[in-house]
Parts: structure tokens; C-alpha cells; sequence
């Protein structure tokens, strides 16, 4: 259930807790969010710096991730330098909210800036969900890159 490395839940974890959010929602009625979270860069910190430093470093970020977070939310590693956070009754506003709060909270707590995708259902088919938060993490990350250009 959890990540050895930063005791956050890993992601087989993650995805039944979707599953089972998801239906609550098509219970219920209301809304799911997810994002994806990236740490940019983080090749160079491994590089520079060493693999211990790097590990260091996403422990820190999931710290961070966690402190920014609420307390129903559902933080996961997602694998290597990505996140994945489960946002319930959480529409794809409040989606956004989230992305911009958790990853100034990181930036801000640690100097690592993040790449952030998200996505909602029932906004968004379910099985759409991950596909769309990964496609905009990754134009997330396109339009910082190309902002420093």
C-alpha cells in the first residue's frame, strides 16, 4: 500500500481508491478530481548531486505534496519523480485551485518547482481520467519550458 521511500501510497493503492471514489460519484452525484505531479528537472538534481540527494529531494517534495493538502485527499507516489493526488467532491475548478496551491507550497517550502495535470470526472470519461491529467502535465511543463526560452 505504501512507497518505501517517501510512506506515501503507492499507486495500486491509488487506483482503487479512484475506483471507488468514481462510484461514489455515480452514486451520489457530485465530482472527482485527480492530478498528476511532476517534479521538473529532477534528472539534473540525480545527475549533479547523486541518487541519495535525489531521494532526499522527493521525500521533501512529498512532505510538501502532504502538507498543502486536505485531509480527504488521497496523495500517492505515482513512480520515479511523479505524484498523483486524489482530490473527492473536488470539481475541475477547484482542480485547478489545488494544482496552483500544492505547487507553490512545494516551490516555496523547498525551491523544486512541479509540473501539474489534472483531470475530473464526471466531467471527463472515467477512463480518460489519467490520459488527460498526464497530457496536461506534460503542456504544463511545455509551457514553462518554452516561457524560459
Amino acid at each position: 500500500m505504501t512507497d518505501p521511500l517517501t510512506g506515501l501510497f503507492n499507486r495500486r493503492y491509488f487506483l482503487s481508491v479512484l475506483e471507488k471514489q468514481i462510484a461514489q460519484v455515480r452514486r451520489s452525484g457530485g465530482s472527482v478530481s485527480l492530478l498528476i505531479l511532476d517534479v521538473d528537472n529532477f534528472k539534473r538534481i540525480n545527475d549533479r548531486f547523486g541518487h541519495p540527494e535525489g531521494d532526499r529531494v522527493l521525500r521533501r517534495v512529498a512532505d510538501a505534496i502532504v502538507a498543502s493538502s486536505r485531509r480527504s485527499d488521497v496523495v500517492a507516489r505515482w513512480g520515479g519523480e511523479e505524484f498523483a493526488i486524489i482530490l473527492p467532491d473536488t470539481d475541475a475548478n477547484g482542480a485547478r485551485c489545488a494544482a496552483q496551491r500544492i505547487a507553490r507550497a512545494v516551490e516555496q517550502a523547498i525551491g523544486t518547482s512541479l509540473s501539474v495535470g489534472w483531470a475530473t470526472f464526471p466531467d471527463e470519461a472515467e477512463g480518460a481520467l489519467l490520459t488527460r491529467a498526464d497530457a496536461r502535465m506534460y503542456q504544463h511543463k511545455r509551457d514553462k519550458d518554452s516561457s524560459r526560452a
